[in-house]
């Protein structure tokens, strides 16, 4: 019976077990990885910086078979005698934001600029426009920069981090623009008196973060915009903490009854083995609380232990035989998602991630291992109770045969120069949102890969042509946490086995839009309420 409903619903007929529909935008060539920097109404933008300092942004229609409106390349802004660095993108207004740092040895003056381009047209919609200027200590020291935007778009808001070496003192400056450029707010802090982890922006233009500090904890700040960018700071108080606890995730919302919401995962030492001292932290439960953003005033604040009915779904049937413990050394902080509900609850999702790197008789570097492992995800309610956690199973590996290169960052996970990105595709990652009082996650898998992994006997599991795989789609009742996972798509055709990488939902209900890609092949998609 199950088969029969998972064909139903491939070929796009509805069922009681799977009321969201599933659409596909028509297959498109190239090496695009877009970030989804926003959709209005029908259109989806769309960005991406390429190593070679290239641009590329694109308006999807979602209203015709996701079919691109245009796609614009351009070359980074560049200027003479200078050293240039991409720092962001966004898209505000009906407009396409690239930020372009330079930087002037002789002179040692940084400065960031911006272009913009319309979302609509693809054309340049004026000249490069410096917004600030500033002297720093050298190339390397010219800091670090977050771009953030609220969700209607109206507002740039630039952070920008820098450490002087000279002054021994770490500043944080933060500059609000709106949607002409203008400066709104300008304010400098001492970067070495808070470090925040994760940032959002309401429409006001208010800031809001969440950071961690090794001797008070986890503290929460805001800039009031409604009060002339009146700075608050406070530890946050939560019931059954204790300072053996370690937050890899530390995350911040703000729902639609303008409450702020704090929630993540959080560790434990344990010892290795019995008798030893050496620790290593495991996956111990999960965190929550809830401010009035207005007043401040905490509502409530809460640590919750994961319980054995959830720890004992990473068992193996070895673990179960000899009565071991479960394995929960994985950290859960890569891909982490959070949604927060009208009536302050939340839910969030983790994915386990674990690198190695693999030496040869000789103890050289031979190559690299990405391990991407089960996905965790949990709902607190409004009184921060947490009403269920569970394990979603899954290994998605990718590993490099050789070394070379250098390590590069980006949204898209870590690379190695040198390589050919589109002939490495991964295969892992996934995306959620919350529809019909379900959390729904996609993600691909492959039942190839096996459900544990050897670090040392990577020639017989390493799979780095994987030439089949499956789409799975696992939705939790948010009233009940009863848990179903069912195969979407599944073959070795191009056209129907893509791998999820981003996505975005506007508000509860919403579709979810997200773009997947296979080799050079890559398309987008919609998952919508079958209701």
């Amino acid at each position: 019976m199950k088969k029969i409903i998972i064909s139903l619903f491939v070929l796009g007929i509805c069922s009681l077990t799977m009321a969201q529909n599933l659409e596909w935008g028509e297959v498109q060539s190239g090496k695009y990885w877009p970030a989804i920097l926003g959709n209005i109404d029908q259109d989806v933008y769309t960005a991406d910086y390429s190593s070679n300092n290239t641009f590329t942004f694109q308006t999807i229609d979602l209203s015709n078979e996701m079919k691109p409106i245009f796609t614009q390349t351009f070359e980074m802004m560049k200027e003479s005698g200078a050293l240039v660095r991409y720092e962001g993108m966004a898209y505000v207004g009906d407009n396409y934001l690239f930020f372009v740092s330079h930087y002037v040895k002789k002179t040692k003056m940084f400065k960031m600029n911006v272009s913009a381009y319309n979302g609509k047209t693809g054309s340049m919609v004026a000249g490069t426009k410096q917004l600030f200027e500033t002297e720093v200590e050298g190339r390397w020291k010219r800091g670090s920069f977050d771009i953030l935007v609220p969700k209607d778009h109206s507002k740039i808001l630039v952070v920008h981090d820098v450490y002087s070496v000279r002054k021994k003192k770490r500043s944080r400056n933060y500059v609000l623009l709106d949607e002409e450029f203008e400066e709104v707010m300008s304010k400098e802090m001492d970067g070495d008196d808070y470090i925040p982890s994760s940032y959002i922006m309401d429409n006001d233009g208010s800031i809001y973060y969440v950071g961690y500090n090794s001797t008070t904890g986890v503290f929460i700040g805001s800039f009031d915009a409604l009060k002339e960018y009146d700075h608050w700071r406070e530890d946050l108080d939560l019931e059954n903490a204790n300072p053996d606890m370690g937050y890899g995730n530390l995350n911040i919302g703000l729902n639609t009854k303008n409450e702020l919401i704090v929630a993540g995962y959080y560790t434990r030492p344990v010892q290795v083995k019995e008798g030893k001292k050496r620790t290593r932290r495991e996956l111990a439960g999960a965190y929550y609380a809830r401010f009035n953003a207005e007043s401040k005033e905490q509502i409530v604040g809460k640590t919750s232990a994961f319980q054995d009915d959830f720890l004992n779904q990473f068992k193996s049937e070895r673990d179960l035989k000899k009565g071991k413990s479960a394995n929960l050394s994985n950290k859960y902080n890569t891909n982490f998602d959070m949604h927060e509900m009208e009536d302050g609850s939340v839910v969030m999702a983790g994915e386990a991630y674990a690198y190695y790197i693999r030496t040869d008789g000789n103890g050289n570097t031979a190559g690299e291992t990405f391990v991407y492992g089960d996905i965790v995800t949990a709902e607190f309610d409004k009184e921060g109770n947490l009403k269920w956690a569970h394990r979603v199973p899954k290994l998605q590996r990718f590993s490099w045969n050789s070394f070379g290169g250098i390590f590069i960052f980006s949204s898209r996970g870590i690379h190695i120069l040198f390589v050919d990105i589109d002939k490495s595709t991964r295969h892992f990652s996934f995306v959620s949102g919350i529809m019909d009082n379900k959390m729904v996650m996609l993600y691909y898998d492959n039942p190839k890969n096996p459900t544990t992994f050897d670090k040392d006997n990577f020639k017989t599991q390493a799979m780095n042509n994987v030439k089949s795989g499956v789409l799975r789609k696992c939705t939790i009742d948010l009233d009940t946490g009863e848990k179903i996972i069912e195969d979407m798509e599944t073959g070795k055709s191009e056209s129907t086995y893509m791998v999820p990488r981003t996505s975005r939902q506007e508000t509860e209900n919403d579709p979810i839009i997200f773009y997947s890609r296979k080799g050079s092949k890559y398309r987008w998609g919609k998952l919508s309420s079958g209701k």
